[in-house]
């Protein structure tokens, strides 16, 4: 049985079986914000999209998951950054461009991210 990629697998008895990646918890998500907010706004860092269609916009019907905070408005953001599972894997590589995961996590403010993402009763992040 192929697996697809991004997938989570189980085992069972009968060999391994595929599984739906888990939805991003609301940390997860705020801390993307944040990280994307800090690579543009402060160290200003400039997104890598190829087209425009490329770019994530909250207003299309395909997009069901809350409004973001007005503080993260202006960025520029891939249409597909709160999908989990939908990443491609990366070459082992450094990446000189942007900061070390340490000072950003230093950075990000210590705000409850419940007060950003406030879904409705039932409603999950993601699609």
């Amino acid at each position: 049985m192929a697996v697809t990629p991004g997938l989570k697998t189980k085992n069972t008895n009968d060999g391994i079986s595929s599984t739906r990646p888990r939805h991003y918890t609301e940390y997860n998500l705020f801390f993307q914000l944040e990280r994307e907010y800090i690579l543009q706004k402060i160290f200003q860092v400039k997104p890598q999209v190829n087209h425009a269609d490329d770019i994530f916009d909250p207003t299309k019907p395909s997009y069901s998951g809350p409004p973001l905070p007005k503080r993260y408005d202006d960025l520029i953001l891939k249409k597909d950054w709160y999908i989990p599972g939908n990443k491609k894997r990366r070459k082992h590589k450094k990446s000189h461009v942007s900061p070390p995961t340490d000072v950003i996590s230093k950075t990000v403010p210590k705000i409850t991210p419940s007060k950003f993402f406030i879904p409705n009763k039932g409603q999950d992040i993601v699609c």
